[in-house]
């Protein structure tokens, strides 16, 4: 490796943990708002609030031409089911600890292996299965608060916005052969803001006033982390970069301390610790098969 591509992936590292840490803050103003609106409204905000720096972001590029989409009835899919898991993202982090729900949060690249395998017809190995199901262990250890039940609805919201988000990921997979970055986040935005904005008109609460700043960085970090993201990936691979998603527990747990005194309990570490463990597990052995894969077809080629 050269020194500039040494230079770059430590660059993409960077962006990817600076973006990281604009979800993370996203997050926190989204629990602090849940307490104030109902979920649907949050939801709604976050979209809307997002979309006008993005359409920033696409005419400073003048990407307008990459909004064309061959796969609109996938993008209509992906936004009805984003209008649903981000709704439970919503209801977990209003009911739960931050780094509790960012614990089963966490889970969700164990689910998208399993998924994989039945969708994408990929093959998963006995070191990816055990990988798979110790990261299962960590979850119910994460989900276990020892004095009351496992299931409450912050746990369950979590769990279905793992199965929303996975599934998204999955149609993901696919549209990246033909859709651009640009159409993708603008069009779950746009889904965003309707869907929820429709869903709101039931649970409407009055905006005060003094929330208005909160409400505009909820669209701003939300932007931010879209772009650096987005920049990331153009310095370092996914491999590289995929694990540096787990430092939104350091981040998460440090600003929900800060602002509610929010201190975890053992078993949430100790299930994030697990999971957290399998899931980097899970990626050497993708990241491995899918370097052999490459071997195999420049062998043949």
């Amino acid at each position: 490796m050269t020194e500039n591509s040494n230079e770059n992936v430590a660059k993409g590292m960077i962006l990817m943990v600076v973006a990281v840490f604009f979800f993370s803050f996203m997050d926190i103003l989204i629990k602090w708002l849940s307490a104030h609106y109902s979920s649907y409204q949050v939801a709604f905000f976050r979209g809307l609030m997002s979309l006008p720096f993005v359409l920033l972001w696409i005419m400073s590029k003048d990407a307008w031409k990459e909004l064309k989409t061959q796969r609109l009835s996938l993008h209509l899919m992906r936004g009805g089911l984003s209008v649903l898991f981000f709704v439970c993202v919503v209801i977990g982090l209003r009911e739960l600890t931050v780094a509790n729900a960012y614990a089963i949060f966490f889970s969700a690249p164990l689910l998208v292996a399993v998924l994989s395998i039945f969708w994408l017809n990929e093959k998963v190995g006995i070191h990816r299965w055990a990988s798979i199901v110790v990261g299962l262990v960590g979850v119910f250890i994460a989900l276990n608060p020892g004095d009351g039940p496992i299931f409450t609805l912050g746990t369950v919201a979590c769990l279905l916005s793992v199965v929303g988000y996975s599934i998204v990921v999955i149609m993901l997979k696919k549209m990246t052969e033909t859709e651009s970055d640009f159409s993708m986040i603008f069009y779950f935005l746009v889904s965003l803001s309707v869907g929820c904005g429709l869903l709101a008109i039931t649970d409407w609460r009055p905006i005060v006033f003094d929330h208005w700043p909160y409400l505009l960085g909820l669209g701003f970090t939300g932007a931010l982390g879209q772009y650096f993201i987005t920049r990331a990936f153009v310095y370092a691979p996914a491999s590289v970069l995929a694990p540096l998603d787990y430092t939104a527990l350091i981040w998460g747990a440090l600003m929900a301390y800060w602002i509610w005194s929010e201190l975890p309990v053992a078993n949430v570490w100790i299930g994030a610790t697990i999971i957290i463990l399998s899931g980097l597990y899970l990626m050497y052995r993708e990241s491995k098969q899918h370097k052999k894969i490459e071997t195999d077809k420049n062998l043949h080629t």
